[in-house]
């Protein structure tokens, strides 16, 4: 798998989440080696698990398009 096609959503496309939750889990990794404070990996705990939450409750939504 080449690195570049990490990126891409289901149709082949540059999928923006992707993008931006891939770039921000480096961000974040690199901040709490650099800083590892008990504040910082406890703001971490709580994206990670409203992110995760939220991609879930979009999952079960049934947010399918209805165009017939």
């Amino acid at each position: 798998m080449k690195l570049s096609e990490a990126f891409k959503g289901e149709k082949g496309e540059v999928s923006s989440k992707r993008l931006i939750g891939i770039l921000g889990g480096l961000a974040l990794i690199g901040s709490m080696i650099y800083y590892n404070t008990d504040k910082l990996v406890e703001a971490v705990e709580w994206v990670s698990i409203l992110a995760l939450g939220f991609l879930a409750a979009e999952k079960f939504n049934g947010s399918k398009s209805t165009n017939k």
